[in-house]
């Protein structure tokens, strides 16, 4: 009897491109083990391209963050891959970075050691839709 991988990969989006999320989790801990959020909406909120930059070297400066400007039909996009097995949740809530204070307000992660069914709920019951 073959063991099925524990670790799987869900996707969500808001709006049309607006947010996109995809978090890899364990299935059988129910434990969020990385995210990568892509977003034109909190890239919306620079003033400019120079400012996107500067949070991105910020966001580059925090253990386990990975982060990253791309363009898309004129759009300006950030994506930001966080690795829960490098930096642990209670540290991210701590942070003083905006941007990682945003995503833990939007509730893209819950729980102490963010359980993936109820980060699920919590972005589902604001109108992302699984994809």
């Amino acid at each position: 009897k073959e063991l099925l991988p524990a670790s799987k990969d869900s996707e969500f989006v808001l709006g049309k491109d607006e947010v996109k999320l995809t978090y890899s989790f364990d299935s059988k801990k129910d434990i969020v083990t990385s995210i990568k959020i892509e977003s034109k909406k909190i890239a919306e909120g620079f003033k400019d391209k120079n400012e996107a930059k500067k949070t991105v070297n910020s966001l580059e400066k925090i253990s386990g963050v990975k982060a990253s400007l791309d363009e898309k039909k004129g759009n300006l996009i950030i994506i930001i891959e966080i690795n829960l097995k490098k930096i642990k949740f209670a540290e991210m809530k701590k942070s003083k970075n905006v941007i990682v204070k945003e995503i833990i307000e939007a509730g893209y992660l819950k729980g102490n050691e963010v359980i993936y069914s109820e980060t699920k709920q919590s972005i589902l019951s604001s109108g992302f839709k699984e994809k």
